[in-house]
């Protein structure tokens, strides 16, 4: 089974939870969190640091980057000062995905962008489109939420990862049944 570990930046806490994912097998993953002692950096330039140090510092000790998944934390939009942080994570996932060859994972809580706001299925759906176009490949979604897959569907088609005709919603949600069902035995 695969669990992925949360982490702050701490260089032995890396350590260790390489180490476990190892121990894991070639399923093992890791979602390091842009944070640091300080906590969640305000700007873009503290959470790509903070990514690159993760991803370079997994590099060293072997571990494919295709187990690694960076979260840059997404903050509640309605929190006082917190207007700018939307864009703050998109230009930094923007520069993550850049940080080695083949790229890391890049996973967002969702939710967590319109804690406290009174429209969150909408800020919900709009801010997922905008991050998986900004590389955004996992995030942890209401999957029960069929406007919102209707959004994952859509925007995969747009940036050209699934091919279009006029029932695509119809083949998306057709598709991802057949997945669940399938990992569910």
């Amino acid at each position: 089974n695969s669990a992925p570990l949360n982490k702050k930046n701490d260089d032995e806490i890396l350590d260790k939870y390489i180490e476990m994912a190892e121990k894991a097998g070639p399923k093992g993953r890791i979602i390091a969190l842009t944070m640091d002692k300080n906590g969640v950096p305000q700007d873009v330039d503290m959470r790509v640091a903070i990514a690159a140090e993760v991803v370079s510092k997994a590099m060293e000790k072997g571990f494919d980057a295709d187990r690694l998944f960076i979260d840059p934390i997404i903050l509640p939009v309605k929190v006082p000062g917190a207007q700018a942080q939307p864009g703050n994570v998109l230009s930094a996932m923007d520069q993550i995905k850049y940080l080695c060859d083949p790229p890391v994972h890049i996973v967002i809580g969702l939710s967590n962008i319109s804690q406290g706001a009174t429209e969150r299925s909408l800020i919900n759906r709009i801010f997922l489109g905008l991050a998986m176009s900004h590389g955004c490949d996992s995030a942890i979604v209401d999957v029960l939420d069929e406007k919102l897959m209707n959004v994952v569907a859509t925007t995969e088609m747009l940036m050209n990862k699934q091919i279009y005709s006029d029932s695509f919603l119809k083949a998306y949600s057709s598709a991802a049944g057949k997945m669940e069902s399938a990992g569910s035995g």
